[in-house]
């Protein structure tokens, strides 16, 4: 039933977690009719990945995939890359999901964000160096041998509210 085949046991386990751990060594091919233990995992592992594709690369609570099981078994090579391809897929898959997704909007908003600070940022900084500018320029017109040291403090990048990093990451 494909509908069992993604359910996780109380230790984590998949039903492919469980055919990849033990069924070389609890096969009976005189019960089978006499298929060898290869060929009915590969039909098996098959039928598993194609019912629950999303879940072959799931860990256990021994933090082990499906497919480490398979490589400490006393399966052949074919059969752990039936399961090895099975992974693959599932992550080219998960990788273009996630293409344009939150990474990309989050990292183009603190862009934005820190584009607008830098140009803020730089305002600040012009327009106190210009006031300084004019007053010292001002006092040397007047005659003042002492030219005043900056006036307040210098500016500074204001935390972001939470409030602010919500609607940055919304949009």
């Amino acid at each position: 039933r494909p509908d069992v085949a993604g359910l996780q046991d109380s230790t984590g386990k998949t039903p492919l977690h469980h055919l990849c751990s033990s069924y070389s060594e609890n096969y009976v091919p005189d019960k089978n009719g006499g298929v060898p233990v290869q060929l009915a995992f590969l039909e098996i592992s098959k039928g598993l990945c194609r019912a629950s594709p999303s879940t072959v690369n799931l860990e256990d609570k021994e933090e082990m995939t499906a497919v480490e099981y398979a490589l400490f078994s006393d399966l052949n090579l074919k059969a752990v890359r039936c399961i090895q391809k099975a992974c693959e897929k599932d992550w080219k898959e998960r990788r273009v999901q996630a293409r344009g997704g939150s990474h990309d909007a989050i990292r183009k908003n603190l862009l934005v964000e820190s584009q607008r600070n830098s140009e803020r940022l730089n305002k600040e900084l012009m327009e106190l160096s210009q006031s300084a500018m004019e007053t010292s320029v001002s006092l040397l017109k007047a005659g003042s041998p002492k030219l005043p040291s900056m006036v307040g403090p210098l500016p500074s990048v204001r935390p972001r509210s939470a409030r602010t990093r919500r609607a940055a990451v919304a949009a």
